[in-house]
């Protein structure tokens, strides 16, 4: 018995132990299982990131009011035991109860811009300069501390690929930003761009991808930095493949919003619980981190969070395209961190949308879901909600650096002096520079103007409205303008639309083929300031150049010498006087007595004219005739006559001097087969207008900018000279050609050695090769294939050449200006009408009486000579000998 007793305690106790080990086991799993343990993180909105009540998320938004409640009545009266339990009223007014409070319709403040049309948008160009991961890191971080809601992006259109911020608020001024960028990258270049939509053809087709974690956002993504290669360098190559006539456009965007403090403490939590599991492997139930890295969790934990969103748009005109733009998304997929976190894909992938209208295009996607899903208090925005760290956000957005080798990235402009994409008033803007995908205005300074501009390129790609463009800008600044237009449309286009009201009296509009009102243009009619020696070179070489094609070397040349400064006496001579001198004894004459008064004739030319008045008749119509037959030649069209044996002169220096707008249209039938040379004698007296205004000061602008269209058609004329000088007498040339084989060699050199900048538009093969030298470091097979309305620009800045590089011209610049009326032709200037111009040389060039015939002398001691041809009798005509 004893015994018994003894065993049976032993087995009580060793039943109690145990009951009492597997109690606490079970009380234990009990509180493991009922526990509270941190909540997932379950924020307000993405600009507020307050947690919300468990009890309000599953009321949907909805509270309970207790502030009212009452103890209801109880009624027991009927209640006499546990069996009369049901008895027991209990009566409560509804008043009294506790009533749920409905949330309102729009509980969270929360909007969004939702069109292109607002915000700050700095668009960045870096240099391909080595990666560096932690400005990348350092940049994100002090930028975040700055904006609460900012868009990173990467956007390629046709134009490049670019990266850009977006400060969706405007809540910090622009220069702040762009310190942040140049604090970390000093090298890069900013702008501020325009965030309206440019002009597109429609309809378009868009589609949208978003992105999501595959893991609660306590695990990290990878860190950039960790690993040596990026996702976006293939991000950046696929919008490379972008189609320019389907006008595709790709938009990668990172939205950031507020910082979340509530989102780190829950995060450590939640990780010490073990709430938060990896997303692969094998794990002891004994790790606390579940076979996660330790050291990644810490240092994500030890950085600030941010609300972030993640978004890929593509756009094309043909919605097959789609699917093929789309695949950018998968390469945002294999963004991840092994057992930890991943960037996913969240919804439907098919959703697209055909783009009708531009305020269609306007609208912005991803802002106007995500405003809509919140104020809706739906649960979706939350799958979209990415917590990350700047170290993660680096990863998802940094600028590109030597990985990156997509060809349209908008890199910095290496090739183009600050000095050209510097705003000035003085300066002219030719286009748009185009280095890489980026465009930025180029602007030329009147230094670099002063040294002369060529513009050489095939017809229709765009150098008349290059040339337009520059007079428009020039006109609008107040300053002297000279074009020359052997078509007759440049010069009409530019009275259409580019003279404003306060210079229509500044206008001279020479209309070469109206006969009814002669263009006043004697190549005898010297500026005032201009030396006798100098004046007769000058126009002995117009003329010479003038007559090349029929000028004789020999007793020609040297009778022409003497003809030019003997009617340089003459203050009323025209061209008509050359042969007048010959045939006219009396002119002759009183001219020969003004060779005598002049102090600057050479005395060589006083004898000659006393040795040709000593020639027989027969004589001097040996020296006569060849001169009298080519010179005639250029006098003998009536409208040309007119016009360069016109009785008044314009006076070029004062039009000069006054800035005037003198616009020379040389089209018209009637002077069509002179045109060329009336061009050179235009050119020639804007030379001579020039030098006699003295040389130009020095710091002081060009007097007046003189564009020639089709220069290849005034070969003649002082080009060579002019590109020399004319610079040091105020004039600032522009010259336009189809074919640099149409110019003289002669000119070709003057170009080459004197002009500061070179427009080369697209060009023929043979011209590629000659002109490649100077397009370096461009090739010629770039120069034939340009296209409309781009040029490679030669020029200089800071005093040093410049390389070549590709411009975009613009269009002539649009204005209010209403059409110039055709300016009147005043007598004061110098117009007179056809009728007086024609009396004015009948009677200056009236024949002579004849004088009577005198009889035979029948007692001639010489036999007379036969003429010559013979008569149609067969018998010889007679004349007396001289």
């Amino acid at each position: 018995m004893p015994r018994y007793y003894r065993d049976d305690s032993r087995e009580v106790g060793e039943f109690v132990g145990w009951s009492i080990v597997l109690a606490g086991q079970g009380i234990r799993a009990l509180w493991e299982a009922f526990r509270p343990r941190p909540d997932m993180y379950y924020p307000k909105a993405p600009d507020d990131p307050t947690q919300i009540p468990v009890l309000e998320r599953f009321f949907k938004g909805n509270t309970v009011d207790v502030s009212k409640v009452k103890m209801p009545k109880i009624d027991l009266s009927g209640f006499k035991s546990l069996k009369d339990l049901k008895q027991v009223k209990v009566e409560w007014n509804k008043e009294d109860r506790p009533q749920l409070v409905k949330a309102e319709e729009n509980p969270y403040p929360f909007l969004l811009p939702v069109s292109r049309d607002g915000g700050t948008v700095l668009r960045i160009y870096p240099t391909p300069i080595e990666a560096n991961h932690e400005n990348a890191v350092k940049l994100m971080e002090v930028i975040l501390a700055s904006v609460t809601k900012l868009s990173f992006e990467i956007v390629a259109d046709p134009s490049g690929i670019y990266w850009q911020l977006v400060d969706l608020e405007n809540t910090v001024s622009p220069d702040v930003l762009a310190m942040h960028v140049k604090s970390y990258y000093p090298e890069a270049e900013i702008e501020v761009v325009q965030a309206s939509p440019d002009a597109r053809e429609y309809p378009f087709y868009r589609q949208m991808i978003l992105f999501g974690l595959s893991n609660d956002y306590a695990a990290p993504l990878p860190f950039y930095g960790l690993t040596k290669a990026s996702q976006l360098v293939t991000v950046a190559n696929r919008m490379e493949l972008l189609s320019k006539e389907l006008d595709e456009r790709v938009s990668y965007r990172l939205v950031t919003y507020t910082r979340t403090i509530e989102a780190e403490n829950r995060a450590g939590k939640r990780l010490a619980e073990g709430v938060v599991k990896p997303t692969s492997g094998i794990w002891k139930q004994s790790d606390v981190f579940l076979g996660m890295d330790e050291k990644l969790l810490n240092a994500k934990l030890d950085m600030p969070q941010y609300h972030a969103f993640l978004s890929l748009t593509v756009e094309s005109r043909e919605e097959g395209r789609l699917p093929i733009l789309i695949q950018s998304a998968k390469d945002l997929t294999t963004i991840a961190q092994p057992r930890h976190n991943g960037i996913i894909t969240v919804g439907s992938q098919a959703v697209k949308h055909s783009v009708d209208t531009s305020e269609e295009a306007r609208l912005l996607w991803f802002e106007t879901l995500l405003t809509a899903l919140v104020r809706r208090r739906a649960d979706e925005w939350r799958k979209l909600l990415l917590v990350l760290s700047p170290e993660e956000l680096a990863n998802l957005w940094h600028l590109p650096d030597e990985r990156f080798n997509a060809s349209r990235i908008a890199w910095k402009q290496a090739g183009i002096a600050d000095d050209l994409t510097t705003v000035s008033e003085r300066a002219v803007c030719i286009g748009d520079g185009e280095v890489g995908a980026k465009k930025t205005p180029i602007f030329v300074l009147p230094e670099e103007r002063i040294n002369h501009t060529v513009i050489i390129g095939k017809t229709g790609v765009g150098k008349s409205t290059l040339i337009h463009s520059l007079v428009h800008q020039d006109i609008a600044a107040g300053r002297g303008v000279v074009v020359l237009d052997p078509q007759g449309e440049l010069t009409k286009d530019i009275l259409m639309q580019s003279i404003p009201t306060s210079r229509q009296q500044d206008v001279v509009y020479l209309a070469c083929g109206n006969s009814e009102v002669p263009v006043p243009l004697n190549p005898f009619r010297m500026p005032s300031g201009i030396s006798f020696d100098y004046a007769n070179s000058y126009l002995y070489w117009v003329l010479r150049n003038i007559y090349a094609s029929i000028w004789l070397e020999g007793r020609m040349d040297f009778t022409m010498k003497n003809v030019i400064q003997a009617l340089l006496c003459d203050a009323e001579a025209t061209p008509l006087d050359i042969s007048r001198l010959f045939t006219d004894d009396t002119y002759r004459e009183m001219v020969v007595t003004k060779l005598h008064d002049n102090d600057d004739v050479s005395i060589a030319v006083t004898q000659y004219w006393q040795y040709f008045a000593d020639k027989t008749k027969g004589e001097k119509n040996e020296i006569a005739q060849p001169i009298i037959n080519r010179t005639g030649a250029f006098v003998g069209n009536r409208l040309v006559e007119r016009m360069t044996c016109h009785p008044t002169s314009l006076n070029f220096k004062q039009m000069i001097a006054e800035k005037k707008i003198l616009l020379i249209d040389l089209s018209g039938d009637g002077i069509k087969g002179e045109a060329n040379n009336l061009g050179t004698i235009f050119l020639s007296h804007l030379y001579l207008a020039s030098q006699s205004l003295g040389v130009l000061g020095k710091g002081e602008e060009p007097r007046s900018y003189v564009y020639v269209d089709e220069a290849d058609r005034f070969v003649s004329s002082p080009l060579p000279d002019m590109f020399s000088d004319a610079r040091k007498f105020g004039l600032a040339l522009t010259l336009a050609t189809q074919f640099l084989a149409r110019l003289p060699k002669e000119t070709q050199e003057g170009i080459w050695g004197n002009v500061g900048t070179q427009y080369l538009f697209e060009t023929g093969l043979d011209d590629a090769k000659a002109l490649e030298k100077y397009v370096a470091p461009l090739t010629q097979e770039e120069l034939i294939n340009l296209g409309k309305y781009r040029m490679m620009v030669k020029t200089r800045a800071n005093g040093k050449t410049q390389p070549a590089f590709v411009v975009s011209t613009r269009p002539v610049p649009e204005s209010s200006n209403p059409p110039c009326p055709e300016p009147i032709l005043s007598a004061e200037r110098g117009f007179i009408p056809k009728a007086d111009v024609s009396a004015w040389l009948k009677q200056r060039y009236a024949p002579p009486p004849k004088p009577k015939a005198e009889e035979p002398k029948a007692d001639s001691s010489e036999p007379l000579k036969p003429k010559q041809p013979p008569s149609q009798d067969g018998l010889m005509d007679y004349e007396p000998n001289e």
